[in-house]
C-alpha cells in the first residue's frame, strides 16, 4: 500500500490498505504498524479528496498507543503533523498554526532542522501565517526553511523550492516587490533544473 501511493496508484494502495490494517489490529494491536498504516491511509485519502475519512484515520491513529513509548510519542507526532497538512487542505489556517506551533519544538529537539518533517512542519506554519495575512511573521519561517533544505537537500529540491514560493508570497504580501520579484526570479530559474520527489509533501 505504501509502495503504491508513492506511486500515486491511490486507489490500488488505498484498497490494500484497507485489507491490511484490520488484520494487523487483530495481529498486533499495540504494535507500531497499526499507527503508521492508518497514517498512510490517511494521506491516500487526502490525495483522493476524501477529507472526512483522512481525518477518521488521524483520529484513530491518535487515539491509539504503540510499543515502545519512544516510537509510539514520534508516530504521535507524526499524525498531528498529519492533521496539521490536512487542515490546510480544508482551509482551517489557525488550527494549522496552533498544530505546528505545538509539533515544532518537540520536532526541533528530537531531529534537529535537518530533517524532512521539521522542514514540512515550518512550511506548513508560513503557508498558514501567509494565509492569515500576517507575511511578516511568515517571512523569517520560509526563508529559514529554504536556507536549511538547500543546504541539507540541495537547491531546487521539492522543499527548497516550495520555501522559496512561500518566501515568495510573504515578501509581496508585505510590500517588499523588489526582493519579491528577486525570488520569483530565482525559483524560475531553479524550477528548470528542479527534480522533485513525488513523494515530498509541500504546501504553496
Amino acid at each position: 500500500g505504501l509502495v503504491y501511493h508513492q506511486q500515486e496508484r491511490n486507489e490500488e494502495a488505498l484498497g490494500l490498505l484497507d485489507k491490511a490494517i484490520p488484520e494487523l489490529d487483530r495481529i498486533e494491536p499495540d504494535g507500531r504498524f497499526v499507527v503508521l498504516a492508518r497514517i498512510y491511509r490517511a494521506r491516500t485519502r487526502l490525495d483522493l479528496g476524501d477529507l472526512t475519512g483522512a481525518r477518521r484515520d488521524l483520529d484513530e491513529a491518535l487515539a491509539l498507543r504503540s510499543r515502545p513509548e519512544q516510537a509510539a510519542d514520534g508516530d504521535r507526532r507524526l499524525a498531528r503533523l498529519d492533521l496539521a497538512n490536512l487542515e490546510f487542505v480544508a482551509g482551517n489556517y489557525a488550527e494549522v498554526e496552533r498544530l505546528t506551533r505545538e509539533i515544532l519544538p518537540e520536532l526541533l529537539a528530537s531531529h534537529g532542522e535537518r530533517n524532512d518533517n521539521s522542514i514540512w512542519a515550518r512550511q506548513l506554519l508560513a503557508g498558514a501565517l501567509n494565509r492569515l495575512g500576517r507575511p511578516a511573521e511568515a517571512e523569517p519561517i520560509a526563508r529559514r526553511n529554504a536556507e536549511v533544505a538547500a543546504e541539507w537537500i540541495g537547491q531546487g529540491s521539492g522543499f527548497h523550492i516550495a520555501s522559496l514560493i512561500l518566501l515568495e508570497d510573504a515578501l509581496w504580501g508585505m510590500g517588499q516587490r523588489d526582493a519579491s520579484l528577486a525570488t520569483y526570479r530565482d525559483l524560475i530559474e531553479l524550477s528548470q533544473h528542479a527534480e522533485v520527489d513525488a513523494d515530498t509533501y509541500v504546501v504553496i
